[in-house]
């Protein structure tokens, strides 16, 4: 006899392999609940190379075998219990972009997208595992007078086969049984937004790439990365100051733009350039989607490690006139420790990813 009532959910661990650390956190269910079982971050400098390109056909490399090795000790020391995993691919591994398809039955769109998709991916579709959902419909006139076509919005994501190989390798390797690996932008839109449909803007300030995302409806509707990141803040002020990169990290995080008295302003006039061409940035992908579907972002989120730069929300929201606050993934978290929730914050920015990695299977 089945017992519908007594249904076990598993828990599953989110990894997000990033270029200066990973992190790692296991979610599980409780009376129907979201509860947080798990979490460690491993910094990794030195140790991880992400390449960017387009659609990059090599990833990840693996210097010297370390990241399987990181992995594994990352797995004990936060004391991960659930071996199902899911993994993140950077945006710069990937490929994304939203088509129009005429409006037809389900099973002739899975039909179509092979096709379709060669108008769009860069490289054979033999060479990409490609990805797709539905995320709208519309009426579009295509020569005045007629009646109205009714067309179909279809996001299409390609992972080159190789890269998922690669991924399929290291989770082999460490002992890891890999459920699936997901865009990080995927991941950030159901950590930091969830099933709200506020139109939002997520900005991902990492250490080599910053990711800018439009998230309507549920769905990631644009995705634009910039190689303006942290580590070109931290560099700046290496040459400008002439100080070393730990002493350059410690003033970035503790100074940032931060208005401050009369000569110490030092620290905020050389990285205000930098920010700025991230702030140009994010008003370019804002006016871009504004175009594309003549609807307005309403906000705009911010993560990554470098989210929590001293008078960034203060800069970008007078910059870009919308509100922008620091992205909660723990939000959606209803439960953990009351005794982590000073630490939980802390670290909020940089656990986005992992977090909503970890939520997929849930």
């Amino acid at each position: 006899m089945f017992d519908f009532l007594k249904t076990k959910h598993k828990s599953f661990t989110g990894i997000d392999i990033g270029t200066s650390s990973v992190k790692i956190v296991q979610l599980g269910m409780e009376e129907n609940r979201v509860k947080l079982e798990a979490y460690g971050l491993l910094e990794t400098y030195g140790k991880v190379e992400l390449l960017q390109s387009t659609l990059q056909t090599s990833s990840i490399h693996l210097l010297g075998g370390q990241v399987v090795d990181l992995l594994k000790e990352l797995v004990e020391k936060s004391r991960v219990t659930s071996k199902d995993v899911i993994l993140s691919v950077p945006v710069f591994s990937t490929f994304s972009v939203v088509m129009e398809l005429p409006d037809m039955p389900y099973t002739e769109i899975e039909a179509s997208i092979p096709y379709e998709a060669r108008q769009y991916i860069p490289v054979p579709v033999s060479e990409v595992v490609l990805g797709w959902n539905i995320i709208g419909k519309k009426n579009r006139v295509d020569v005045e007078g007629e009646e109205p076509i009714r067309k179909i919005e279809v996001l299409l994501v390609a992972i080159p086969k190789e890269v998922a190989n690669k991924y399929a390798e290291i989770a082999q390797a460490a002992n890891l049984n890999l459920k699936a690996i997901e865009l990080e932008s995927f991941a950030l839109s159901r950590s930091l937004v969830g099933d709200d449909l506020t139109p939002t803007i997520i900005v991902d300030i990492g250490s080599k790439i910053t990711n800018i995302l439009v998230v309507d409806n549920g769905y990631v509707m644009l995705n634009k990365g910039l190689d303006t990141s942290g580590n070109e803040i931290t560099r700046a002020l290496v040459h400008a100051l002439n100080i070393n990169f730990k002493r350059a990290e410690i003033l970035k995080r503790e100074r940032g733009i931060a208005v401050r008295g009369e000569g110490d302003n030092s620290v905020n006039q050389v990285i205000l350039p930098v920010v700025g061409r991230i702030a140009s940035e994010i008003s370019r992908v804002n006016s871009l989607y504004f175009y594309k579907s003549n609807k307005k972002v309403e906000r705009v989120i911010l993560c990554g490690g470098s989210a929590r730069l001293p008078g960034l929300v203060e800069y970008f929201s007078g910059n870009l006139h919308l509100p922008v606050s620091i992205g909660d993934p723990w939000g959606r978290i209803y439960y953990y420790p009351p005794s982590l929730e000073q630490a939980l914050k802390e670290l909020a920015p940089s656990f986005s990813i992992a977090v909503g990695l970890a939520m997929r299977e849930l």
